[in-house]
């Protein structure tokens, strides 16, 4: 899959379920350099069903549903949670993955802990990584920097690109 094309998928279905239509060009169509896509999933998210699986223990709390009857999966070196279409995905793209696991960021709260991972810093004002490398790699482009809501600090390097989405009549900023 090409990058390109992974953000059209994204764009589609996955990240923006809010906007059915959308379509993220920041680059030039023959574009071949380098793209950055980051996703904040806060809240609710389970790394532990994606690519930190852990097994399910007798006698303590469950907690993953898919080891009920499913074990740890590898493609390469690479470990996922069996479940939806996750073995395709790994066996098809394991090459191109790089997943880190266990990062500290020595916090003891949520907001700290979202603005020490954003920017490396656990103080305000420092852009984030999308930030500084939209400032460096495409300063001039359109949309260069989308904020789709979450962490999106740019200290003035660069302008964002804020989205909101219309339903039921009330504007969310995504």
């Amino acid at each position: 899959m090409k990058r390109r094309q992974l953000l059209h998928w994204m764009g589609k279905g996955l990240a923006l379920s809010a906007l059915p239509t959308a379509n993220l060009y920041a680059t030039e169509p023959n574009y071949t350099g380098r793209l950055l896509l980051t996703v904040q999933a806060d809240g609710g998210w389970d790394v532990t069903s994606v690519c930190d699986p852990k097994m399910n223990v007798p006698g303590e709390d469950e907690i993953n549903v898919w080891a009920r009857s499913a074990e740890i999966q590898t493609a390469g070196n690479i470990q996922y949670a069996p479940f939806a279409s996750s073995e395709a995905f790994f066996q098809k793209y394991y090459r191109d993955i790089l997943v880190i696991n266990g990062i500290d960021s020595q916090t003891n709260a949520h907001a700290v802990g979202i603005l020490h991972s954003w920017s490396g810093r656990n103080a305000a004002g420092y852009p984030s990584l999308p930030a500084l490398m939209t400032a460096i790699d495409a300063p001039t482009m359109p949309m260069s920097y989308v904020s789709f809501g979450g962490f999106g600090a740019t200290a003035n390097l660069i302008r964002p690109l804020s989205c909101r989405v219309l339903s039921n009549r009330r504007w969310y900023r995504l």
